[in-house]
């Protein structure tokens, strides 16, 4: 069975009088324009956008539009809002009485304005992503002398300002002879919920409906309100539930070895049941953002088609913010990819409400979640590291020592650090950098909590603990001076294999071109990064020379 309406629009979306069917499927009333004066004999009430979505066979199909209540010996009702779509106010004239939508409660009205469908997972807009919400007026209008009416309405909202759809209002007064008298509504999917009472003091009681693992506590206490001969008493509630965001890591310590990778999940779930396809913001360092690309360990957070912070190229990083979605079943997972910094670092993941801003209820909408980056041990600093590389003669480990491969070299030695004494090398508390000059590459020794900076250009920024670095150049490599018991002085592998590397240029040496560097002829250089497009080294992770390990990203 169907049903009719006419409803007048008129504005700029505006093309005809429409006369609307509405059938028993999801879509309900379909859409008019207008712009129109208010009429003389009309009264204000309370009108709300509200967006409807079932899901069917796999996908969504959705109804925005205004929801506002059925006001007894009304014949029309006139609807004022501002649409962005058409850039203007648009107006609705609708008849009396208006065919009721099966997801409406008792006493309340919906007319559509736009809908659609689109495949799962569903989510509820009632603002269409900013098209309305920016003003709504709503009058019912009447042949005569406008008629004396009380109410009571209000809006029922949850923790996050989302509308709360389902929650029982109960207005109770006592009569002259103290009988109680009570009236009830049910708010609709705006929220709204609106009752017509006789004048006189009410308590106002909501009930959410939701079992206790649903909610964050009791229902709202109750509200005094005095319904006067004409107009509304406004009784509004906020629910005590709404959107938790749950974040999870699968290690919360793990050594800043520059090979580490820690699995995590964002959850999102709504009055105890999951809740897809939500926006969440993730927040490296909430409470110092700045730091997390300067003091904090560094840390890369991957989704599932690479690296989605920081935002950028080494050199033009950013560090602000990301939004990430949850899926069909309210779940994102992500893998952090841990650099060579010891230190603590966080995330934090704050969920998004309905209107697309962040949720008020920081407390159950918001998480943080921390990271332990312990440094590595035993710990060494750069004045040990050439004893340590010439101890290494007559080992595996110095057959596999190949300075003319700085990848291959930077790897290796990042493996013996990871691995500790186990590897017949105490490596701990340096890290190992692919560096770039104009006649080839090299490897940049440091400790771990060298502040590395690269320009836009792509050049490591001078600082102190830049400079007092270790760099292995092997084009800048002659053997001269070195004593005739070296064989093969010439050949910087093999010297470096043999155990016989007399000394190691700091990078200011270097950059200057300074002499005195025995088995070194140094020229002026400038240190660059040879990957500006990702984050290989200078503290972040390691460049495997092979495939990525799993949830591994640069």
């Amino acid at each position: 069975m169907s049903m009719t309406a006419t409803i007048t629009r008129r504005g700029r979306g505006a093309i005809a009088i429409l006369v609307l069917l509405l059938t028993t499927t999801l879509v309900g009333l379909p859409v008019s324009h207008a712009v129109a004066s208010t009429p003389p004999t009309s009264l204000e009430i309370p009108v709300a956008f509200a967006d409807y979505v079932h899901e069917t066979h796999q996908r969504c199909l959705e109804q925005t539009g205004v929801e506002f209540p059925t006001v007894a010996g009304a014949t029309s009702y006139t609807i004022v809002y501002y649409d962005n779509y058409y850039g203007g106010r648009e107006t609705i004239e609708a008849n009396a009485p208006i065919p009721h939508v099966r997801f409406l409660g008792t006493g309340m009205n919906f007319i559509g304005i736009t809908g659609g469908g689109y495949p799962a997972p569903c989510s509820v807009d009632p603002y269409h992503g900013g098209r309305f919400g920016r003003y709504q007026k709503a009058w019912a209008n009447f042949p005569g002398k406008v008629p004396q009416i009380s109410a009571i309405s209000g809006t029922v909202i949850d923790a996050d300002g989302n509308p709360f759809q389902g929650a029982t209002i109960v207005a109770s007064t006592r009569s002259k002879k103290g009988q109680l008298i009570s009236v009830s509504a049910v708010s609709g999917p705006s929220g709204l919920y609106y009752m017509t009472v006789k004048p006189g003091a009410y308590n106002v009681v909501v009930h959410s409906n939701l079992s206790r693992t649903a909610t964050f506590g009791p229902d709202p206490a109750p509200a005094g309100v005095t319904a006067k001969p004409q107009g509304d008493a406004n009784a509004g509630f906020t629910i005590n539930a709404g959107i938790k965001t749950t974040l999870s890591f699968s290690a919360t310590k793990v050594h800043a070895s520059g090979f580490s990778v820690v699995q995590g999940t964002v959850t999102t779930t709504q009055y105890g049941r999951p809740d897809p396809v939500v926006n969440v913001q993730l927040t490296v360092n909430p409470r110092s953002p700045q730091a997390a690309l300067t003091t904090d360990p560094k840390v890369a957070v991957c989704g599932t088609t690479g690296r989605i912070w920081p935002v950028g190229s080494i050199n033009t990083l950013s560090g602000k913010p990301v939004f990430i979605q949850t899926d069909s079943t309210g779940h994102y997972a992500f893998s952090l990819t841990v650099g060579t910094v010891p230190g603590k670092w966080s995330l934090g993941a704050w969920a998004d409400n309905e209107r697309g801003s962040l949720s008020p209820d920081a407390t159950h909408a918001s998480g943080t979640n921390q990271l332990d980056v312990q440094a590595l041990t035993p710990s060494i600093t750069t004045s040990k590291f050439l004893a340590q590389l010439n101890a290494m003669k007559g080992t595996a480990n110095a057959s596999q020592l190949n300075p003319q491969n700085a990848g291959a070299l930077s790897y290796l030695l990042g493996t013996l650090a990871a691995k500790g004494p186990s590897s017949g090398a105490d490596l701990g508390g340096l890290t190992f950098s692919i560096g770039s000059a104009p006649d080839g590459y090299n490897v940049v020794i440091a400790t771990s909590t060298t502040r590395f900076k690269i320009g836009p250009t792509g050049l490591v920024e001078s600082s102190g603990g830049v400079m007092k670095s270790l760099i292995l150049d092997s084009q800048e490599w002659t053997g001269q001076g070195l004593p005739s018991t070296v064989t093969s002085a010439s050949s910087f592998n093999s010297v470096v294999e043999d155990g016989q590397l007399p000394n190691i240029p700091t990078v200011r040496a270097w950059e200057s071109g300074a002499g005195g560097h025995v088995g070194w002829s140094l020229k002026v250089n400038k240190l660059s990064d040879p990957y500006p497009g990702a984050l290989v080294g200078f503290g972040w992770s390691y460049l495997p020379p092979g495939p990525w390990p799993p949830g591994h990203c640069q």
